[in-house]
């Protein structure tokens, strides 16, 4: 998925207050972190897992769908140390 094919970002009901309340993660570093250079993506079944950073450098992993142009957020959080780890070396 190229970041340029986003059109707009859609968050389900309780989706952004879920991820911000246990994950302290806010709306605006999520969507940024697609935007990122070094940003990867993975399909796994019909969703997709997207490793990168926030603007701020914290890494994040990203669950999401992509249809029609539009991103469909499921979940985020920060990624573990191992997940880090793999990042860096890739």
């Amino acid at each position: 998925m190229q970041n340029r094919l986003i059109e707009r970002f859609r968050w389900p009901p309780g989706i952004e207050e879920k991820v911000l309340i246990k994950h302290a993660l806010l709306r605006e570093e999520v969507e940024e972190s697609f935007f990122q250079p070094e940003a990867r993506t993975r399909k796994t079944g019909d969703r997709r897992i997207l490793l990168s950073r926030t603007y701020a450098g914290q890494y994040i992993m990203v669950v999401f769908t992509f249809a029609d142009r539009v991103v469909t957020i499921i979940s985020a959080r920060a990624m573990t140390d191992s997940e880090k780890q793999r990042f860096r070396r890739k």
